[in-house]
């Protein structure tokens, strides 16, 4: 019977010494199996050889961040050295709201409140608030005008000083959670009435009558009074710092608004009514 398969040593017999008895005749059997279960390594054909991961890539992208990060943090540490404020300062200046001011005028500054007695005294004696404001000093403050030109012009034909005073003051999210819907009527209420008491001074100077005057302030007193009633009752208990602080600060205007009524003579209520609006403004914590 032929053989229906043959192996290379068949058609190579002539270099091959023949095979032995014992081995018999040689054979090939068909080899079904896949490369792989043969544990031929080599890839099937028409197989697509897996890429290679672009390391060198991914690794020049690490070093230039890496470099990135180094050069803005040695930048931001210079800008700390260059800056007087340093970075985060100018950050701040820059993007945040300016705050606002009024200006007040300023008959001087004096080390001690003796010294800042007797030169109140005289700037009330003329027609002055003459009110006392201490920062590291005793400064005696005449009047406080919604604008610097206004003021700038009235210290410069007395020889005086300008004095600038932040109005800034607390939001309803400074407070607790609790006291939050009461406190929002009452945010930066002290700018309103300072200005509505500025104006009432502002018709007097201009020869205004007296007993229009005090009928103005006592609807100033009384809307003050009705819009901050829920934040008083709300707050009666609170124990918080700042709420504390806050009720007080109302507590001290509707006082001095019931002084300024009650107290004022015709002719001190010009000059109290000065007194009265600085204040106002000073107590809430301003610059």
């Amino acid at each position: 019977m032929d053989r229906e398969y043959y192996t290379y040593a068949d058609f190579r017999a002539d270099l091959q010494p023949p095979p032995s008895a014992a081995e018999g005749p040689t054979h090939l059997v068909a080899d079904m199996r896949t490369p792989r279960q043969s544990g031929d390594k080599r890839p099937p054909k028409n197989r697509r050889m897996p890429r290679r991961k672009p390391h060198r890539t991914l690794r020049t992208v690490f070093v230039v961040l890496c470099l990135f990060v180094v050069l803005a943090s040695l930048m931001l540490l210079l800008s700390d050295f260059l800056l007087p404020r340093g970075i985060l300062g100018y950050v701040v200046e820059t993007f945040a709201p300016a705050p606002n001011y009024v200006y007040a005028v300023s008959a001087g500054s004096f080390d001690t409140l003796t010294e800042a007695r007797a030169t109140s005294d005289g700037v009330r004696a003329r027609g002055g608030a003459g009110f006392i404001a201490y920062d590291g000093h005793y400064r005696v403050l005449l009047s406080a005008y919604p604008d610097q030109s206004s003021a700038q012009s009235v210290a410069e034909k007395h020889g005086y000083t300008v004095y600038p005073m932040r109005t800034d003051g607390l939001e309803a999210d400074d407070f607790p959670l609790a006291y939050r819907s009461a406190a929002k009527p009452l945010e930066h209420y002290h700018v309103d009435i300072y200005r509505q008491l500025y104006d009432v001074s502002d018709q007097l100077a201009q020869g205004g009558a007296i007993a229009y005057a005090r009928a103005r302030v006592e609807a100033i007193r009384e809307a003050l009074r009705t819009k901050a009633e829920s934040f008083l009752a709300a707050t009666e208990y609170a124990t918080d710092a700042t709420t504390q602080n806050f009720r007080a600060t109302i507590e001290a205007v509707l006082a001095s608004l019931d002084n300024l009524i009650t107290q004022s003579t015709d002719a001190t209520f010009p000059t109290d009514l000065r007194w009265t609006y600085i204040m106002v403004l000073r107590i809430n914590r301003i610059g």
